[in-house]
């Protein structure tokens, strides 16, 4: 079966045929290091808060979240709650039914895997992060809309480096060197069905193991994979397929047609182009 799909940009993607059952979406917003750089600054408490277009990157994250017609619930993980008081958007949103808050955890993987455990039964799941300042409703219906229409258990969203590059050419967006060209993250994954949690535990292990990346790398995807990358000829779709093969379950990829999918905010000067890019600069 194909482990990856592209999203046809002349398609409209507001609306892609909606689920009988939306998702829940985890926000990961907690900083990684303190200080932080971008919080620093831009003089908020934490980077996550930091102003994109005026508004607070995570407010522009929720917003396009529940814009798209696929979220039903929302866990936000992180930042420390008295943080958010300076948000009243994100204060009012925290008092529904439909949205909490957690507390940051000691990594992504740990985060996912806690509110994972909040919820009350197996569910599909989108994970994002709060720094994805230029994510938009079209971005996230797209990815679900073809992510769910596939026989996966799971999907992650890329987009092809040279788009980023060619659109933003100030941008230095980290990608993976791959044969057929590097490709980015964009910071957008899909838990589709309930073995996906395999693929979290696994990518818990490799947070634990990050002192020996080859070898937790190597062990993720196999050494085999490990020295065809290192040798330029690992395609995303073996990736994938390899991937599948070790973890027992499905894995696909969505390649996103949206330059600015691939662009979080990692640095001063991360932040910088994509408050240019919200005030249209």
């Amino acid at each position: 079966m194909p482990v990856v799909t592209g999203i046809d940009p002349s398609r409209p993607q507001s609306d892609p045929g909606l689920p009988d059952d939306r998702m829940t979406a985890i926000i990961l917003a907690g900083d990684r290091r303190r200080p932080d750089a971008v919080a620093t600054a831009a003089g908020t408490p934490c980077k996550a808060m930091a102003p994109v277009g005026g508004r607070p990157m995570v407010a522009r994250v929720t917003e396009a979240l529940w814009a798209s017609g696929w979220i039903d619930q929302s866990l936000l993980c992180g930042p420390p709650r008295e943080m958010l008081q300076s948000s009243p958007a994100l204060e009012d949103s925290l008092s529904t039914d439909c949205s909490s808050w957690l507390p940051e955890a000691s990594s992504p993987a740990a985060g996912v895997l806690a509110g994972l455990d909040t919820l009350p039964r197996p569910q599909p799941v989108l994970i994002t992060t709060g720094d994805h300042a230029l994510l938009t409703a079209e971005m996230v219906s797209g990815f679900l809309g073809n992510a769910a229409q596939r026989p996966w258990d799971a999907a992650i969203a890329v987009v092809p480096r040279q788009l980023i590059t060619a659109c933003y050419p100030t941008a230095q967006p980290t990608g993976t060197r791959l044969q057929g060209g590097a490709v980015c993250g964009c910071n957008l994954f899909a838990l589709l069905s309930p073995r996906s949690r395999a693929l979290v535990e696994r990518w818990r292990h490799l947070e634990q193991h990050r002192k020996h990346p080859l070898r937790a790398v190597a062990g993720a995807i196999g050494m085999r994979s490990l020295i065809d990358y290192g040798m330029g000829r690992l395609t995303l779709a073996s990736a994938l397929e390899r991937l599948s093969n070790r973890l027992g379950l499905s894995v696909g990829a969505v390649v996103m047609p949206y330059a600015s999918a691939g662009l979080d905010v990692d640095s001063v000067a991360d932040w910088q182009l994509a408050s240019a890019i919200a005030e249209g600069g």
